[in-house]
């Protein structure tokens, strides 16, 4: 049995436990694993200098707007620089593309919703086009989801390019367990990771994380 993520404590689960489960820190989230990608966020693409995901209100705490682009750059200039979010409307997210200069993400809502975002300039992502098209239907005929490094992430470590002779950079997705009474605790978290040529850490940005529960019964 799956717990259920409105209400612990009709499950008879612990105040204690009810707390973990809905404890957030670091912009981290409690979801489940019955929430299928139909309702998730955490979909990313890459480019040389910077990795761009999605977030969503209704899935990740603490979320400003109902859905954003988050881009993060990183890069011999600045090492790592902070997020940068830009608003768009609310849909699931299916696809994402990133290049040297754009980033093309799209999905469906009650429509089919694209966009095509200019980030070239630090601190100004720009909408180039947007297109709300209420006649498209979804199919999955052809069809393959972004990435994502939110809570159906795989554990793994992505190469990220960028223009810094001296440091490495990539994408770090890890998975733990923990048992409890209740059952099993699953945690994730997905991190944007400096190194330097030597092997050095230099520097973690956390990106996501959050936990879920697999009951014992």
């Amino acid at each position: 049995m799956l717990v259920s993520k409105s209400n612990p404590g009709a499950l008879g689960l612990s105040p204690l436990f009810q707390c973990l489960m809905v404890a957030i820190c670091c912009g981290g989230q409690l979801l489940l694993p019955n929430q299928a990608r139909a309702d998730d966020d955490g979909n990313y693409c890459s480019a040389r200098g910077y990795l761009a995901f999605d977030l969503r209100a209704a899935v990740t705490p603490g979320v400003k707007y109902p859905h954003v682009l988050r881009v993060i750059r990183f890069g011999s200039a600045q090492g790592i620089s902070p997020t940068e979010d830009l608003p768009i409307e609310d849909f699931q997210t299916h696809q994402m593309y990133c290049t040297a200069g754009q980033v093309f993400i799209s999905g469906w809502d009650r429509t089919y919703q694209y966009y095509l975002v200019d980030v070239h300039e630090p601190g100004s992502l720009r909408i180039l086009k947007h297109v709300n098209d209420p006649l498209r239907e979804f199919s999955y005929s052809g069809h393959k989801d972004a990435p994502t490094l939110g809570y159906a992430s795989r554990p793994g470590t992505i190469p990220l390019q960028s223009d810094d002779p001296n440091h490495f950079y990539e994408l770090v997705m890890t998975r733990s367990e923990k048992r409890v009474k209740e059952g099993l605790v699953n945690h994730w978290r997905s991190e944007l990771v400096q190194t330097h040529r030597d092997g050095r850490v230099l520097r973690r940005v956390l990106l996501a994380s959050g936990s879920f529960l697999v009951s014992a019964d």
